[in-house]
C-alpha cells in the first residue's frame, strides 16, 4: 500500500483555514495526490510523469502474483506512473489502487562498501586476533576455511569465547574484478561449534535490499 499515511486516510481532504471549494477541490485532487488530469487533451500524469503499462516481467513476477490475484482480479494489464527512477531502483505507483511498485536491480557493490550491510562490532580478524583460551575455534576451522570459503577473510566480535558452546564469525565474498567467478557474492555468517566440532555456513543473501540469512 501507498506509504503516504495522509492518503492512506483521507485527513488531506480536511479543508483548511481560509480555504474556499476552488481551492479545496485543487488541492485534494492534484497537489496532494500527486496527479493531474488534462481534461483538454485526457492526459493523466502523476507527479508529471505519464500513465503507462506496468511492465510485464513485473506482471509475472512471484512477489506479484498475491497482490494481482487478490487487488487487481488477476488482471492482465495494469495502468500505473512512474513516481521517481533511480540508479537501481525502479518506483511506479498503481493507477487507482493505492499501491506502490519497487523493483531493485542486482547490487554490483561490496558489502564492506554498504553502510550498514555489516555488523561494526565483528572486527577481530580471524585468525590473528585469538585470545589464548579461543584456540579451538582454529582447530576447528583453520585447515578447512580455505575449502569452503577460499580467500574469505573472517572477523569476530569483541567478545571472549573461550568458554563458549559455539563461536560466531563472518566474513564476504567480494565481487569478481573481471570476467566470470564460480563463487556469489555474498555476506558468510559462519557458527563454529566446540563440542562435538562442527562447521555451518550461511549465506546472507540481499533481496528488496533486504539481508536475509539463508
Amino acid at each position: 500500500d501507498t506509504e503516504d499515511e495522509k492518503l492512506r486516510d483521507g485527513s488531506y481532504r480536511k479543508p483548511k483555514a481560509g480555504e474556499n471549494f476552488e481551492k479545496w477541490m485543487l488541492r485534494v485532487t492534484t497537489k496532494e495526490v500527486g496527479i493531474e488530469v488534462n481534461v483538454q487533451i485526457s492526459e493523466f500524469t502523476l507527479q508529471n510523469h505519464k500513465m503507462m503499462l506496468l511492465d510485464p516481467t513485473i506482471m509475472k513476477h512471484k512477489d506479484f502474483q498475491h497482490t494481482r490475484e487478490t487487488v487487481l482480479a488477476d488482471a492482465t494489464d495494469v495502468a500505473c506512473a512512474e513516481v521517481v527512477h533511480t540508479t537501481n531502483r525502479y518506483h511506479w505507483r498503481l493507477v487507482g489502487q493505492r499501491y506502490d511498485v519497487m523493483s531493485w536491480a542486482p547490487d554490483k557493490r561490496n558489502y564492506h562498501d554498504i553502510k550498514g550491510a555489516l555488523n561494526r562490532d565483528y572486527t577481530r580478524k580471524f585468525p590473528t586476533s585469538l585470545r589464548p583460551g579461543e584456540t579451538w575455534i582454529a582447530e576447528v576451522l583453520l585447515e578447512k576455511l580455505p575449502l569452503i570459503l577460499p580467500e574469505v577473510t573472517l572477523f569476530m566480535s569483541a567478545n571472549d569465547m573461550s568458554n563458549m558452546p559455539y563461536a560466531h564469525l563472518m566474513g564476504w565474498i567480494q565481487n569478481p574484478s573481471k570476467g566470470d567467478s564460480n563463487f556469489t557474492h555474498t555476506l558468510k555468517e559462519v557458527m563454529v561449534s566446540h563440542n562435538p566440532p562442527v562447521i555451518t555456513v550461511f549465506n546472507v543473501k540481499e533481496y528488496g535490499r533486504r539481508h536475509l540469512r539463508t
